[in-house]
């Protein structure tokens, strides 16, 4: 580090020099900008071979440490005086395959790992908000310093996060408050009771809207619907939130057709 920030000192010292001197000639300026453009070049292999070396450091890593245990069994063998030459090299290619296995099983981890995440990426936008937002919590946990990324660990533990809060929401009801927008236009504040987590009711606070919610292919949809029994929907939440006797209730059930409802 001491030799890269000297070199970043002296250049614009340089050519403060060649502009103060005045009398230098065509030559000598396009001379140093030729080494200015050296200088910049080295520079960024520089970062090159830095970016290389960090992607390349766990590996390496797992490498040295598994040469260590080669090298640990080789001295503890040589340290009896009868050690077969076979054996030793039988030991050497057990090693040899145990790390090749284990690359290769990195491997097949971190692309499926990489599908996973397409495959969340793809049902994200299938969920209620409520969830939505609680996979998008678990997505800021993941590094965000500038240049880094994300290691293999760090990325399946955000997805098993995911699956874990998609399937407790969907094995539970769950009653949520929203605005949503009538077919006037108009913002209306409702409550919401989801049903798993792909089929919801809603009713207006005053009992004047209701209307059903489920996700189709195209994403969550809400719709108004005036043939709702609003009083059914108050009473299932109000039961939900114990401000009610548990009783039966029926809710109308509406399937989606044609990815349109």
């Amino acid at each position: 580090m001491r030799n890269k920030s000297a070199r970043f000192l002296i250049l614009p010292l340089a050519l403060s020099c060649t502009v103060l001197l005045g009398g230098v000639n065509a030559q000598e300026v396009a001379k140093a900008d030729h080494m200015v453009e050296q200088w910049l070049s080295l520079e960024r292999q520089n970062s090159s071979l830095e970016s290389d070396w960090q992607a390349q450091q766990p590996l390496l890593l797992q490498r040295i440490s598994l040469l260590e245990i080669e090298k640990k069994q080789l001295q503890a063998m040589l340290s009896e005086k009868s050690t077969d030459t076979s054996e030793v090299e039988q030991k050497r290619f057990k090693l040899i395959e145990e790390q090749s296995s284990l690359e290769s099983k990195q491997e097949q981890l971190a692309q499926g790992v990489k599908v996973l995440l397409g495959q969340l990426s793809g049902l994200e936008r299938l969920l209620p908000t409520p969830l939505q937002q609680n996979w998008q919590q678990e997505s800021a946990n993941l590094s965000t310093d500038v240049g880094a990324t994300p290691q293999l660990a760090e990325r399946l533990q955000v997805a098993l996060a995911q699956l874990t809060k998609l399937a407790e929401f969907d094995q539970r009801i769950s009653v949520l408050q929203q605005t949503l927008l009538n077919q006037q236009g108009e913002q209306i504040l409702v409550k919401q009771l989801y049903l798993g987590a792909g089929l919801a009711w809603f009713v207006s606070l005053d009992g004047t809207y209701a209307g059903s919610g489920q996700v189709t292919e195209n994403g969550w949809v809400w719709q108004f619907d005036d043939s709702l029994d609003s009083s059914e929907i108050s009473r299932a939440i109000a039961i939900f939130e114990k401000q009610a006797e548990p009783d039966f209730v029926q809710l109308p059930l509406k399937l989606a057709t044609g990815g349109s409802r």
